[in-house]
């Protein structure tokens, strides 16, 4: 950047990866009646709360809303991706404005969530990824104050995790036969097809697509989840064929790191915060502000507010400067689907064809020379969330390329695509 733009000694800042206030524990429960009642440790004290608690499914968010209303006497309501729109977005807009302490979600809640006093973070079913539970653990203490993100796991998990990586396993002879019939229905080189019609479900339908458009077969067109529309490019030949077998390994070994850094960070016994920094890259980060997690500061396990506030006030001499920025107010809430629909809607209309930088700085309202001088700021969702974060908005731009909902075309300035199951 330097050099491109012709800088002379400029200002660096590298902020890291690093969240000093944050407490990370990690709890190994032999059930799900354990994984209850830790729940309801974790968040029974008032300076817990708000807080955030992660499920795994929407019927696992609906049922431990119930059992939190009434183990803990407050309204804790669910929110996932199964409700109406209408009733997503009054959850959300009563979290954020605090008439309810409690939300249990799906990893569909977090767009427009910067709600900086969310004390409590808590993950009752381990996520696939450590940028996954990075990501959403990050959503506490966003204020600087002392907040806790908390992952409570089950042997169980772990088998579920091998299962879905399995499960998205494709034999040659599955990936042929699903392209094979993709771009044996077009007419007039147009594919608007059932995606059952394709012999796989749909998750491994749009990882399909995926491979299909990185391999120059298909160019993607919007649709909804059970369908796949788009136009076919080039024959799947054996150029094709090679470039989608490849494709297709690269993503389960992908998957396969993922499952494993996750679970040595679940069951390994080093400083949490030291080995997710090591993963991110960010090895030199300083102590932290709090309790460090459940290996460095042992009371961390058990959710001990008291002891965590009263360490980090004693500590505060020893940060950074003593205090936490200052941050802007939170944004309005905003309803994840709509989000989407306009991230799809920059890819699909920009042209000249834009990156995953570019996409946020669209929506953001960015005033730069390229996007004047392209017309980036008379497309329809050009501002249109202006009040989000840049970063909240990058990572869900990164979760639907992980999806397959977007695709990148890689190389040395990387543009988007539509991908598998729009």
């Amino acid at each position: 950047i330097e050099l491109r733009l012709g800088l002379r000694e400029p200002v660096r800042v590298a902020t890291g990866f690093d969240r000093p206030n944050l407490t990370f524990a990690v709890l190994g429960c032999r059930s799900g009646a354990e994984v209850s009642a830790r729940l309801v440790a974790a968040l029974e004290d008032p300076r817990s709360r708000p807080a955030i608690v992660y499920a795994g499914t929407r019927a696992q968010c609906e049922q431990t809303a119930r059992e939190l209303s009434a183990t803990l006497g407050v309204e804790a309501l669910a929110y996932h991706a199964g409700l109406p729109r209408d009733r997503r977005a009054t959850v959300q807009r009563r979290f954020m404005d605090g008439e309810v302490p409690v939300v249990v979600a799906t990893n569909a809640f977090g767009m427009g969530v910067d709600k900086a006093d969310v004390r409590s973070v808590v993950h009752i079913s381990v996520p696939p990824s450590l940028e996954a539970w990075y990501q959403e653990a990050g959503r506490a203490g966003r204020d600087g104050r002392p907040a806790r993100a908390l992952l409570l796991a089950q042997a169980k998990d772990k088998g579920l995790h091998v299962h879905f990586i399995e499960r998205s396993e494709l034999s040659d002879a599955a990936l042929d036969r699903a392209a094979e019939r993709l771009v044996g229905s077009a007419q007039d080189d147009r594919v608007d097809v059932d995606a059952r019609e394709l012999g796989a479900d749909q998750d491994q339908v749009r990882a399909i697509v995926g491979h299909l458009v990185r391999a120059g077969v298909i160019v993607p067109a919007p649709a909804p989840v059970d369908r796949v529309r788009g136009r076919i490019a080039a024959p799947y030949d054996g150029r094709a064929r090679a470039a989608c077998r490849t494709s297709a390994a690269d993503a389960i070994k992908a998957r396969w790191r993922q499952y494993r850094a996750m679970w040595a960070f679940v069951e390994g016994d080093e400083c949490r915060r030291a080995v997710v920094l090591r993963h991110f890259g960010d090895a030199a980060a300083p102590a932290a502000e709090v309790p460090c997690c459940d290996v460095c500061a042992p009371q961390a396990a058990v959710g001990d507010v008291a002891g965590i506030e009263a360490a980090a006030g004693s500590a505060k001499g020893r940060s950074r400067g003593g205090s936490a920025p200052a941050r802007r107010p939170a944004g309005p809430p905003v309803d994840a689907g709509l989000l989407d629909e306009a991230i799809f809607e920059v890819v699909a209309s920009a042209r000249p064809g834009v990156g995953r930088t570019r996409t946020v700085e669209i929506l953001r309202g960015g005033r730069s020379q390229v996007v004047a001088r392209n017309g980036y700021d008379g497309l329809p969702a050009y501002g249109a969330f202006s009040g989000l974060r840049a970063d909240d908005l990058l990572a869900r731009v990164d979760e639907l390329l992980d999806e397959g909902r977007l695709v990148s075309t890689g190389g040395r300035f990387p543009k988007l695509t539509l991908g598998g199951g729009r």
